[in-house]
């Protein structure tokens, strides 16, 4: 039997209890949004999930209540200047909430207030936060997905990414400084992202062996560039060669930085007429710049401890930065272009290894992860 439609003085006599209950099915003893009466033609949305306030109008409401398909979601989204993302996401007056798998929450009964949440804000004042998705992200982005993705779960149970203060430019790389946060402060806890029409393809994800993590509100360091923290992310996600040549273009992206750095020092060095600034060009240019830069970029943070430990583990023949740089240098060509009858000893990125080449494989994924979280801290991260 059809139910009578719906219309937006419908609305006028009930109350918020009433319209969570009988339009979107929401407790309120758990809600994490609220509409407080502003007229007989509307309310004000106040929600606690994105942390912002809205005039919602009966028709408004009506409509977002009405929405079950992709595209009546993407045309009310039109309607009311929401930016919808393909991967699973939304963008609405300077929040993005966004899909993310997060093993190891608390169950949705247990998260109250913004004090239950797993937090961080960076020096500049950008908050993100992780728990289960706002309502606007279920009726707009998880429902009408559901309808299309059967394996997409009740969408009350999916955790998102809620960043605040954020341009939509800047929404790929903040969200990926995030990620790179909040697995370095919340271990007891597992991080994703995975594109919400592909959620019968994640792969499954253990729990962490840490203690669980009590939410909690963290200060943490912005990023000059935090669109290179991909790189990283990726690499944590990945296998050891595969790792290995995300790792090696953080280093790759500090090129520049040298040298400028080096540029600049010549041209302020008196003691270096015209001839000779020319002739160090030329030398290094000579010289491949490539290498001249990596080797710049170890010489800045490289100790002899690295050195010794690659040494020791038989990653480099001498414990030297210059062979450091070498074997560095060597491998992500042979990962990147080797193949029969080249130059380049080719490597695989195994699924199974056996042998010696696997334990190097992971010694050599295990320095190189260490060798840019220190670029990361000299040239990326803003102390």
């Amino acid at each position: 039997m059809m139910k009578d439609p719906l219309y937006p003085k419908d609305l006028i006599e009930k109350n918020w209890d009433e319209i969570a209950k009988e339009l979107f099915d929401e407790d309120p003893e758990t809600y994490w949004w609220k509409l407080e009466k502003e007229d007989e033609k509307g309310f004000v949305w106040k929600d606690k999930r994105l942390g912002i306030n809205w005039r919602a109008s009966n028709g408004y409401i009506v409509a977002l209540h009405e929405v079950s398909t992709p595209q009546q979601a993407t045309d009310f989204a039109k309607k009311n200047r929401i930016r919808l993302f393909e991967d699973g996401g939304l963008y609405y007056k300077g929040v993005a909430e966004l899909y993310i798998r997060c093993i190891g929450t608390p169950p949705r009964e247990e998260l109250l207030n913004d004090n239950d949440l797993y937090r961080i804000v960076t020096n500049s004042g950008i908050t993100a936060s992780i728990g289960y998705c706002s309502m606007l992200f279920q009726r707009l982005v998880a429902s009408p997905e559901a309808e299309i993705n059967p394996s997409i779960p009740d969408p009350k149970t999916l955790t998102t990414l809620v960043i605040n203060g954020v341009q939509h430019e800047e929404i790929p790389g903040i969200s990926e400084l995030a990620l790179y946060h909040f697995r370095k402060i919340f271990k007891g806890l597992r991080f994703q992202f995975w594109r919400l029409p592909d959620y019968h393809l994640a792969p499954g994800i253990d729990e962490s062996p840490e203690p669980e993590d009590a939410p909690e509100l963290s200060n943490v360091e912005d990023a000059e560039n935090p669109e290179v923290i991909s790189f990283y992310n990726r690499a944590t996600e990945s296998d050891p060669i595969s790792g290995f040549l995300y790792f090696y273009r953080i280093l790759e992206f500090c090129f520049d930085e040298v040298l400028a750095d080096k540029i600049e020092s010549w041209r302020k060095d008196a003691s270096i007429g015209p001839n000779e600034l020319k002739k160090k060009f030329r030398n290094l240019i000579s010289d491949k710049e490539d290498r001249w830069a990596l080797r710049e970029v170890l010489g800045q943070f490289v100790d002899q401890a690295d050195l010794d430990s690659a040494h020791h583990g038989g990653l480099i023949s001498d414990a030297t930065a210059d062979a450091l740089r070498d074997c560095i240098y060597a491998r992500r060509n042979s990962i990147a272009h080797g193949r029969l009858g080249s130059n380049w000893e080719t490597l695989y990125p195994f699924g199974f290894s056996s042998g010696d080449s696997g334990a190097q494989d992971r010694l050599w994924y295990d320095l190189m992860k260490k060798l840019t979280e220190k670029s990361l801290q000299k040239w990326i991260f803003i102390h």
